[in-house]
Formats: structure tokens, C-alpha cells, sequence
């Protein structure tokens, strides 16, 4: 083997094992923030369903339907999609407001109709 093969394959060697070396890096830092965002999601979840069971005990809505927890986490995925949104701006965040607020009311209505249903039909 002559100094020029040895040379061109070290050089290939090397250059491989830093584009996989990189290419490992860069996905679990994607995947370490996703799963970051995920716990994010779930802890503002939790501390915002608490509050608002709280709220709805300290206002005496015993008895009301409460949503579930599973359209907290809903929301609050939603509304942190719309939080990264780098299209938000001072000039449109009325309109982003509103769709969190659509969705929000869209749970809110699914659930008393559903809600409706059971008691019609004697599942609670």
C-alpha cells in the first residue's frame, strides 16, 4: 500500500465516523426535547387541572361537570403548539388566542353532550 491510500482512507474513515457521530447527537437532542416538551405539557397540565378543580370547589360547583384530565393535557398540547408557533406576533395573537379558546369550547361542549347521552341512556 502506497502513503496516498493510507492517507485517503484515513481521511474517509474519520469523515464517516463524524457525520454518524454527528447525525447521533443531533437526534437525541431531538428526541431528548421532545420528551422534555412532553413532561412540560403533562406537569402545566396537572398544576392547571388543580387549579381549576380548585377554583370550581371554591365557587361551589359541586355537582357540575368537570372536564376530564385528558383534555387538559389536549389543551395544553395545543396551546404549547401555538406558543412555538414562530407565526405568532403581536398583530395576530388575538386570532391564535381565539382558536385555543374554540378548541376549549369544542371539549367543553363534547363533553356535556356525551355526558347527556350517558344519563339518556343510563350508563351513570
Amino acid at each position: 500500500m502506497n502513503t496516498t491510500t493510507i492517507i485517503i482512507s484515513a481521511l474517509v474513515g474519520g469523515l464517516v465516523s463524524t457525520i454518524s457521530s454527528t447525525a447521533i447527537i443531533w437526534l437525541n437532542k431531538y428526541f431528548d426535547e421532545r420528551r422534555h416538551r412532553r413532561e412540560l405539557i403533562l406537569k402545566t397540565a396537572v398544576e392547571s387541572y388543580a387549579q381549576y378543580c380548585q377554583n370550581a370547589k371554591d365557587s361551589g360547583a359541586v355537582g357540575k361537570l368537570l372536564l376530564p384530565f385528558a383534555d387538559y393535557v389536549l389543551l395544553m398540547a395545543y396551546l404549547s403548539d401555538k406558543s412555538l408557533d414562530t407565526s405568532v406576533n403581536p398583530s395576530n395573537i388575538d386570532k391564535h388566542l381565539a382558536e385555543v379558546d374554540s378548541m376549549h369550547d369544542k371539549m367543553r361542549d363534547y363533553r356535556e353532550r356525551a355526558h347527556k347521552e350517558k344519563m339518556i341512556s343510563g350508563r351513570i
